[in-house]
């Protein structure tokens, strides 16, 4: 698949694209995200877009629609969102998109996964997770 989450370093969860995801990726993606916001338990995020190609209209309105679904249970159970983008003109352009439709959750933009890493430890720290 070209777009997964990892669980593996729980309570960080990674969601993680490669490319460009077919419209049964997406599906199949935006499932297991609701699968694991309904368990309820804070975790901190990192979106690993760096090597994302293209996201179709499909790929932008599903996850539009379900952020708007889960926007509570978001703020509830996601203590933060780091978002991994490589190129300057990418970041600038998420953090402008972000200040008209922000994340549910506190985040940032980060250029490095270490950046990403380091800050949502940060956040889980103060929370008390570990």
């Amino acid at each position: 698949m070209s777009i997964w989450i990892d669980t593996s370093e729980w309570p960080i969860v990674r969601h993680i694209t490669e490319g460009s995801a077919t419209d049964a990726e997406i599906d199949a993606y935006i499932q297991e995200a609701s699968d694991l916001l309904r368990r309820s338990e804070p975790h901190g995020v990192i979106m690993d877009v760096r090597s994302l190609t293209q996201a179709t209209p499909y790929a932008r309105q599903r996850k539009k629609v379900w952020l708007a679904e889960n926007v509570e249970l978001l703020r509830r159970t996601c203590v933060c969102t780091a978002l991994i983008l490589t190129s300057p003109i990418a970041r600038f352009a998420a953090a402008t998109v972000m200040l008209v439709h922000p994340f549910p959750t506190p985040y940032r933009i980060f250029g490095t996964e270490q950046e990403a890493l380091a800050w949502v430890r940060v956040q889980l720290r103060a929370k008390g997770l570990t």
